[in-house]
C-alpha cells in the first residue's frame, strides 16, 4: 500500500499542517518583557523572511519530483507545504505591523 517515502510524506503534511501559526518561532521573551517593540519588528521581519525562503524550497522540491520524477503526489504534498509556510510568513509580517504600531 503505502511506501516508507508515501507514510513519511503524509506524517510531515499532518504535522506541517496541524503546527499553523507555531511555524513562527516565539520571540525571545527579553524583548517581551522590556516591550521593545523595534526589535520584536525586526525578530519579526527575519521570521518572515526566513518563512518565505522555506516556501521557495518547498515550491523549488514540488517542481523537481513533478519535472525529474514524475511524483504528482509528492510534488501536491510539497506545494502545500509551501503553502503553509507563506500563510505563516504572511502571520509574521502580520506581527511587525502589530509592533510598528507602537513606535513614536
Amino acid at each position: 500500500m503505502f511506501t516508507r517515502l508515501g507514510t513519511v510524506i503524509l506524517l510531515s503534511s499532518f504535522y506541517l499542517a496541524f503546527q499553523g501559526c507555531s511555524l513562527i518561532e516565539p520571540p525571545p521573551q527579553d524583548l517581551v518583557i522590556k516591550g521593545d517593540h523595534a526589535a520584536l519588528a525586526k525578530y519579526y521581519r527575519q521570521q518572515a523572511r526566513e518563512l518565505r525562503v522555506k516556501a521557495q524550497d518547498w515550491d523549488s522540491k514540488a517542481s523537481n519530483a513533478e519535472r525529474f520524477y514524475g511524483q504528482k503526489e509528492h510534488a501536491a504534498m510539497c506545494r502545500t507545504n509551501a503553502s503553509l509556510y507563506r500563510k505563516a510568513a504572511e502571520e509574521a509580517g502580520a506581527m511587525v505591523t502589530a509592533q510598528l504600531q507602537y513606535l513614536p
